[in-house]
């Protein structure tokens, strides 16, 4: 029996060139230095917020030298300062006084959670509802619960559509943590509607 025969098989692409000039490199510009390049933190050195905000939206103006890599159907590139009647000088100055980011939003929203879940577990057992003068059950009913339909307007139909419009990403953040805050209070307003609707009689159904 012939013994089979072995074809090499043939590269017809171009040779694969390896340089130093992709991340990871030992060696590169402003890598000897012990300071930021790019921004100037507020304190000795960068927080968690600025190092996980600042500069993550590319620019023009700030280091995106070729230009938007998109452009919308009418032909308005990246973002564009038409969109808001507001001007500044520099849009990259913003920062958050609060330095909300993804991980202490989590943290807050979630002590929010155990806060209400506990606050209405502790009513319930101890009958709270069942003392409410019945105009303040009313004025609750009435006031308090129908609040959670302008919040949760706010939150989607201002903040959300307004962050996408932001020139940078540490106002974008800004708004989207106060969107995902009204939110959250509407749907607070409406657990605490239905805790009370479990014990006591509503009057919203026939009130227009």
């Amino acid at each position: 029996m012939a013994d089979p025969i072995t074809v090499e098989p043939t590269n017809t692409g171009p040779a694969i060139q390896i340089t130093n000039a992709g991340a990871g490199a030992s060696k590169f510009s402003g890598s000897d230095s012990r300071s930021f390049n790019y921004f100037t933190p507020k304190g000795r050195t960068a927080s968690v917020y600025e190092d996980v905000t600042v500069d993550v939206q590319p620019d023009p103006t700030r280091y995106l030298l070729q230009g938007w890599l998109y452009a919308f159907a009418d032909g308005v590139a990246g973002f564009s300062e038409t969109w808001t009647k507001l001007q500044s000088s520099d849009w990259h100055e913003f920062r958050d006084p609060n330095e909300q980011w993804h991980r202490t939003i989590y943290i807050r929203q979630a002590n929010t959670v155990r806060q209400i879940q506990q606050t209405l577990a502790m009513a319930k057992s101890q009958e709270v509802y069942v003392t409410w003068d019945k105009s303040w059950v009313k004025c609750v009913e009435t006031h308090i619960s129908a609040a959670m339909h302008a919040e949760y307007g706010l939150g989607m139909h201002v903040f959300v559509p307004a962050q996408r419009d932001a020139m940078t990403n540490m106002i974008n953040n800004a708004i989207c943590v106060n969107g995902m805050d009204k939110l959250r209070f509407s749907q607070d307003l409406a657990l605490y509607n239905l805790a009370l609707s479990e014990q006591r009689a509503t009057c919203w159904r026939v009130i227009p």
